[in-house]
């Protein structure tokens, strides 16, 4: 893998296979370290890297901590995703492992992702 998206056709197993460990990391980090509303500078961050990486152009700074990949790939179909980057301030009671080391003003696993 060449750490470009490419949309021409799905990725085959093995190639999802060879990423699934950077994703993973990349979702426990998230998870093990929210950030509440207009705070989630760190995660915005890792995310514009994550898209630069992969062949995006982007932009950060958008409302605040908000960012927007573009990726030009030619004729066809346009996509467009959106997602929350902030953490909710409620107790974690879930148990998972990735929500260990969560903490918040008085409160271990104060601030959940929204996923």
């Amino acid at each position: 893998m060449n750490g470009r998206v490419s949309l021409a056709q799905p990725p085959a197993p093995a190639e999802v296979d060879a990423i699934y460990p950077l994703v993973e990391a990349l979702y426990l980090d998230l998870h093990r370290k929210p950030e509440l509303s207009f705070q989630e500078h760190k995660t915005a961050a890792k995310l514009a890297e994550g898209l630069r990486a992969l062949g995006f152009k982007v932009f950060t700074g958008v409302a605040g901590t908000g960012v927007v990949g573009i990726l030009c790939n030619g004729e066809g179909p346009t996509l467009m995703i959106r997602t929350e980057l902030d953490a909710l301030p409620v107790q974690e009671k879930t148990g998972l492992p990735c929500r260990k080391g969560c903490k918040g003003p008085g409160n271990p696993g104060y601030a959940r992702l929204r996923s």
